[in-house]
């Protein structure tokens, strides 16, 4: 199952984007979903949004509770969300967290449906601690 196929069967949750719709133009898909205004953790985290790339201990608490509770209620709904970074979770400026890019999420509540895939992001070889 796909993005726009995700968010389409599951419309209505509120931890998903609102879908607005899709097209294709020169052999591609677009999609239109809710933006959310704000920078990602790994940009406020690489000072690119931010005058300083240090998070408080109070800010990665909410960070944790707030997208472990997106999580659990994705979980909730048979999906689970393979791509958990720092680049998928945006802090808005109300002060909330969002999860974004469900482009490889999975939806286990697909009949025969079976976890079996391993995603890594590219040079995830080189954030190995190795001795």
């Amino acid at each position: 199952m796909n993005e726009e196929q995700i968010l389409v069967r599951h419309e209505g949750s509120p931890v998903l984007p609102r879908f607005y719709g899709s097209f294709d133009l020169d052999d591609n898909r677009y999609i239109a979903i809710e933006f959310f205004e704000g920078a990602t953790l790994a940009q406020r985290l690489s000072n690119e949004h931010s005058p300083t790339s240090e998070i408080s201990v109070s800010e990665i608490v909410a960070v944790g509770r707030e997208t472990a509770g997106a999580l659990a209620q994705l979980h909730e709904r048979g999906l689970v969300f393979r791509d958990f970074s720092p680049a998928n979770v945006i802090a808005t400026p109300d002060g909330g967290y969002r999860l974004i890019d469900f482009g490889t999420t999975f939806d286990l509540s697909q009949d025969g449906a079976s976890l079996h895939a391993l995603v890594l992001r590219p040079a995830w070889h080189e954030r190995l601690a190795v001795p």
